[in-house]
């Protein structure tokens, strides 16, 4: 059934605020909501990125929801272009679940059994966030500093002295050697939750954060789980069947959804930590990837002895189906996406006029490459509204990018100057060329590999609307658009695809 429905927006928040320019932290007192990986429209009054609720604003939102949209765990979030990060990291986020059907074909007993709306008792939802980020790692952005940057009031943390060190609580809280790294679990610091012996459950698993990834393993104090774990879907869209992770872990990127089938066959006190193993490096690059502890479980009691968890997941709707084996001839139409060692889609930063790059037609089959020139950085492309299937990683043979601040120009895979640069370079711009630039070639022989060291590297097949791109790296990815505007950012900058907006 459609469903529309009707949510308001109110911001209580003051002036003044800081104002910056373009691409830069601003406006934290402005703010707005996106749903991310709902399939509606990015026009007002749905999901429009675009409009703001300053200080003493309000926004009315109404989403309609297609009686074909699939089920799933999808999530909310504010996105003003300068304070994004900011809000996210401030803990503004949620979950949104489009719950099953009965008459979803292939919606089994046993998932009915540990799926809202039937069973919510054992749907559990986990949102983890970097609220508490005030010590280094590695490569994040630290919140105290975001704080300063934006403006925050942090001066005011200048007014408290920690006795025991004569430090202010802003000098204390940020200092690395304090530790205050921890990432929140339902807003919560590491907290407990109780389950039976062979009882199984839905775990719906949400990294809502901007910053470091999450590697997901459920264990107990010896870093062993007596647990069966599967996977059964990836940013809101079901697996084709439900699989054992990947090394026993689940990698959870910045945005992404991961849902589990879990049960317990043996009493006892387990973790749920992000523990990243220095095996996956070559397939993450120079990632920040959070290490601690999410959540304590506590299995005891007993019910019956649990069932093997089964395979069999709830078919697709066509848009999230299956073109691997679509033929060229099929294919309406290819686009390069060029990730920069800035943060720049094919070479130019977020614009102040807003113009369209790309047209699609709707419902037409796309073939997109995206490509990595960065020498060690891995850049996550979410994309807004539409899902996208992954089809392979491909041989990089194209440029590296170098950059000191916002200056950055591109070599070959020989070192030499490139001779197409972008609108911004000068031939007076002189770069260090980094030791070893090339350290990251090979993601297609590792992908094809699999094995060990590729956590960071999607399957064929699988669909996602979040991606990690490692460094000189080479994906294909393939779309299929239904009724639907698609808006697509890449961190914090867009390219519009603009067409017809039908309504049913």
């Amino acid at each position: 059934m459609r469903v529309r429905k009707h949510t308001g927006q109110y911001n209580d928040l003051m002036e003044p605020e800081k104002t910056e320019p373009l691409n830069s932290l601003r406006f934290p007192n402005t703010t707005n909501m996106h749903t991310h990986g709902l399939h509606i429209s990015p026009q007002i009054p749905e999901d429009d990125v675009l409009v703001e609720a300053r200080p003493g604003g309000s926004l009315h939102y109404v989403y309609n929801i297609e009686e074909n949209h699939p089920s799933g765990t999808f999530w909310f979030h504010p996105h003003i272009h300068g304070s994004t990060l900011f809000q996210l990291h401030s803990g503004m986020a949620g979950m949104i679940i489009v719950e099953d059907e009965e008459t979803d074909p292939g919606l089994s007993q046993q998932l009915k059994s540990v799926s809202c709306p039937f069973n919510c008792q054992h749907d559990i939802q986990l949102i983890f966030q970097p609220t508490l980020l005030y010590s280094n790692v590695k490569n994040a952005y630290k919140f105290a500093s975001m704080q300063d940057d934006i403006e925050d009031n942090v001066d005011n943390l200048a007014n408290y002295i920690v006795a025991s060190t004569g430090e202010t609580f802003k000098d204390w809280i940020s200092n690395d050697a304090n530790g205050i790294s921890y990432f929140t679990t339902n807003g919560q610091l590491e907290p407990t939750l109780y389950i039976k012996t062979g009882q199984m459950k839905r775990f719906r698993l949400l990294n809502a954060g901007g910053g470091p990834s999450l590697e997901v393993e459920f264990v107990d104090a010896n870093g062993v789980s007596a647990c069966d774990i599967r996977e059964i879907a990836i940013d809101g869209v079901y697996l084709n069947e439900a699989r054992p992770m990947k090394e026993g872990k689940s990698l959870l990127a910045p945005s992404t959804r991961v849902d589990w089938l879990i049960t317990c066959s043996a009493p006892g006190t387990y973790v749920l930590r992000s523990n990243p193993s220095s095996s996956d490096d070559m397939s993450l690059g120079s990632l920040s990837r959070f290490t601690g502890t999410l959540l304590t479980i506590k299995v005891n009691g007993k019910v019956a002895s649990p069932d093997p968890i089964e395979t069999i997941l709830p078919k697709r709707p066509d848009y999230v189906g299956d073109f691997m084996s679509a033929s060229q001839e099929e294919v309406n139409g290819r686009f390069v996406v060029e990730l920069s060692p800035i943060t720049a889609l094919n070479r130019e930063q977020f614009p102040a006029d807003i113009t369209y790059r790309y047209k699609i037609e709707v419902g037409k089959l796309q073939e997109w490459y995206l490509i990595n020139t960065s020498p060690n950085t891995n850049h996550p492309v979410h994309m807004h509204v539409n899902h996208f299937q992954v089809v392979e990683y491909t041989s990089y043979t194209g440029p590296y990018g170098v950059n000191s601040g916002p200056d950055f120009m591109f070599y070959s895979q020989n070192n030499e100057t490139c001779f197409y640069q972008h609108s911004g370079y000068s031939e007076n711009t002189e770069l260090t060329i980094p030791n070893d630039p090339l350290k990251y070639l090979g993601h297609n022989d590792r992908w094809l590999a699999g094995g060990s060291g590729t956590l960071g590297y999607a399957k064929a097949g699988e669909f996602r609307d979040n991606l990690l791109v490692p460094p000189l790296s080479n994906i294909t990815v393939g779309h299929f658009y239904t009724n639907k505007i698609l808006l697509f950012y890449g961190i914090i900058f867009s390219i519009f695809m603009k067409d017809s907006y039908i309504v049913k």
